[in-house]
């Protein structure tokens, strides 16, 4: 949906809930990816989230992008994920199995190869582990296999969220690797 999420946003859940003959309060928690992401897509997921945690007593977890996917390819030893950031930079995070070893960050893409680990077989996964290993040296790319494809489903979130949820971490909020875009005016009446 590239328009119209939040309009669209509580009367999906209210169908989802209403075909799955549920009440809200019924929910053992509520999961919500955090970002990165379109700023407005995160604050509003996130904003749902925690407010329908408010209003029904059901706890909330938010987990990024990053923890999403690493979930799905926990039992791989190291795993990193790049994503498509702005004006040629890399979003990248790696993981050892669902523990993140560098935390995500906003890269030069020409350079983030420095940050995938020195040793051990690396599963590279996104639409930019490629432009990463492409710029990395043969013994870096002989360690790593890459798949660009990346694919996030409500279930996986789900997944990821009961194993967040029985941490209990805190409440979620966005994740933001960059500064915005748009700045305040200066010298304002």
């Amino acid at each position: 949906m590239q328009r119209g999420q939040s309009e669209r946003l509580a009367p999906l859940v209210k169908e989802l809930l209403n075909d799955a003959k549920l009440e809200a309060t019924a929910l053992d928690g509520i999961a919500v990816t955090t970002g990165p992401g379109s700023f407005t897509g995160a604050r509003l997921g996130v904003s749902f989230a925690r407010g329908l945690s408010l209003a029904t007593g059901v706890p909330a977890v938010g987990l990024s992008i990053f923890e999403t996917i690493a979930y799905q390819y926990k039992d791989s030893p190291q795993v990193a994920i790049a994503l498509r950031g702005k004006n040629g930079s890399v979003l990248l995070q790696v993981f050892s199995g669902l523990k993140g070893i560098i935390p995500p960050g906003d890269v030069d893409a020409g350079t983030a190869w420095q940050l995938l680990p020195s040793t051990g077989d690396v599963t590279g996964i996104g639409p930019e582990i490629n432009t990463i290993l492409n710029t990395a040296p043969d013994h870096v790319q002989k360690r790593c296999s890459a798949d660009d494809r990346i694919q996030i489903t409500s279930e996986t979130v789900a997944r990821a969220g009961v194993m967040r949820l029985i941490s209990k971490s805190g409440q979620p909020a966005p994740l933001y690797l960059r500064e915005a875009d748009a700045k305040p005016q200066k010298n304002h009446v």
